[in-house]
């Protein structure tokens, strides 16, 4: 299996501490963004692959071509359009099934193993009442897709669960065409949705999740991992 991890985008709200880093590369309690995923990947994964975009060479110095023993290809996504454009571009690498991961959220080992034990799925973290009121809302029945709330995929139905970026996909997905979120980007969970009406997609629930949106969130994290 490979890992893909999501890590071409400018990061604009984390402004000024991405002006000359890229936001996956910002540090917390002493290990970058990315660093923080690698550490924790199942033992199936076999291959990395980092979509680097804006400042990709601070990404790519900083990791080489080797980490602990598994080799890193890098890709680099030129338009910037959306998780599904991103994915799309490893149609060649990917050769059995791949853990698809965002470059600047923190998750756990537990999560990240339970994900590779199936072919689609995705994560979600249930935010309660709060999670009502976000886009990335995630409808599901009995542990599997059925909907989305975001961008012009909305389902009509109010969820308190919330995507959090992280999947899994096997080769089948590149047959499915890419699911729009505007007119500029295609989705990665938006695409799984459309492909969950002849695939089941499991929907699993996360025991912790970071998101890093803006640098408060750093500080947050600082305090949430000690």
């Amino acid at each position: 299996m490979q890992v893909i991890i999501l890590a071409a985008g400018r990061g604009t709200r984390m402004a000024p501490l991405t002006d000359t880093i890229p936001k996956p590369m910002l540090v917390v309690r002493g290990k970058n963004l990315i660093e923080w995923k690698l550490d924790i990947l199942p033992p199936s994964v076999t291959g990395i692959t980092i979509i680097v975009g804006y400042l990709g060479e601070c990404i790519r110095s900083y990791f080489g071509h080797v980490w602990k023993g598994l080799p890193i290809t890098y890709i680099e996504q030129v338009e910037l359009n959306g998780t599904g454009g991103a994915v799309t571009l490893t149609k060649d690498t990917i050769q059995d099934k791949a853990l698809i991961l965002m470059g600047d959220d923190i998750y756990t080992q537990e999560d990240l193993e339970l994900l590779s034990h199936y072919d689609f799925a995705m994560l979600v973290d249930d935010q309660g009442e709060e999670g009502k009121k976000r886009k990335g809302q995630v409808i599901e029945k009995d542990g599997l897709l059925l909907g989305l709330n975001e961008g012009e995929m909305q389902s009509g139905v109010v969820s308190s669960l919330i995507n959090t970026g992280a999947a899994v996909i096997s080769k089948e997905f590149f047959s499915y065409p890419l699911q729009k979120v505007s007119d500029t980007e295609y989705g990665l969970p938006h695409t799984l949705v459309s492909l969950s009406k002849d695939i089941p997609v499991h929907v699993l629930h996360a025991t912790k999740w970071i998101q890093i949106t803006s640098p408060e969130c750093l500080t947050r994290a600082e305090k949430s991992l000690q």
